[in-house]
């Protein structure tokens, strides 16, 4: 199977699958990585790119809220769980559309709507400073795009 392809599974081996990438990541943002001044480094997203690879966008989705539900009590913001939602809508939705990869169809979320959304949320909902915000957009973005990346060799090294 080439990495362009899905795989097929019936519904409930589909079920099972996105109930495992859901605690699974859950698990890899529970397991974040302090950095510093209280940002850290996320893995539940890999998670979530392996589900827009191997089941889908809907799925996909289900991994990112449950995965994103651990970012309330790590940041005690709901921005955070908003965001990694759209972002597994965004590259569920362009993965299947034709840009079938992981790292770049996540770095056009990021560019277009991820990143500006950081903005927005941090600094205009939250009144962070823009040099906070800033770092946290650009942590984000390097985040999001290493987990996506980390899927993505995943995938290439099960076809």
């Amino acid at each position: 199977m080439s990495v362009s392809e899905t795989p097929v599974m019936s519904l409930r081996g589909k079920a099972i699958a996105t109930l495992a990438l859901a605690v699974l990541a859950l698990g890899g943002n529970y397991l974040s990585l302090p950095l510093f001044f209280g940002v850290s480094f996320i893995f539940g997203s890999i998670m979530v790119m392996l589900a827009v690879w191997f089941l889908g966008t809907l799925p996909a989705v289900v991994v990112a809220i449950t995965g994103g539900l651990y970012t309330l009590v790590l940041w005690g913001h709901p921005y955070a769980l908003v965001i990694f939602t759209l972002e597994a809508a965004a590259v569920g939705l362009l993965y299947r559309r034709g840009l079938r990869n992981l790292v770049l169809a996540d770095l056009v979320y990021w560019l277009v709507l991820g990143g500006p959304l950081v903005l927005v949320f941090y600094r205009g909902a939250m009144g962070m400073a823009w040099e906070a915000t800033t770092l946290i957009t650009l942590k984000q973005l390097l985040n999001g795009l290493f987990n996506a990346l980390l899927a993505g060799l995943s995938s290439w090294a099960c076809s």
